[in-house]
């Protein structure tokens, strides 16, 4: 029996200052990125000035996909009524929601765990206010 989990990817073209859905990455034969290849009005491929986001295999609590690099948060009840903003990167193997408030920058934990109703608000291209 072969078990495979799905895998996917959004770019944030740096040129273009857009987020495009993914449908096929290339690599060269050391690893290292060669195309990353997206729909715009029409297919598109780039090999540089693309940031490339994987998706956690996660969803918030409207059933929107959790992405690499994307701004969360989490009924402020759960926080002793404080409201907080967390990015999602990977660390150590695991993805990690870590604080964006300047007090609680340490504040970090394995996404799966520490973030129980998780929203997505915006993503650090999109929305860098949300992290200040």
């Amino acid at each position: 029996m072969i078990c495979m989990r799905e895998i996917k990817f959004r770019a944030w073209d740096k040129k273009e200052n857009k987020m495009f859905q993914v449908f096929s990455i290339t690599l060269n034969e050391d690893g290292t990125l060669r195309y990353v290849f997206y729909w715009d009005e029409y297919p598109m491929f780039k090999y540089k000035d693309v940031e490339l986001m994987q998706w956690t295999g996660l969803q918030d609590t409207n059933g929107q996909d959790i992405y690499e690099g994307d701004i969360i948060s989490e009924d402020p009840s759960v926080w002793n009524g404080h409201f907080y903003y967390f990015i999602v990167n990977m660390r150590d193997g695991c993805w990690e929601a870590k604080s964006t408030i300047p007090l609680d920058k340490n504040a970090r934990g394995c996404l799966l765990f520490t973030i129980k109703n998780p929203k997505v608000e915006g993503n650090k291209f999109e929305n860098p206010e949300l992290l200040k």
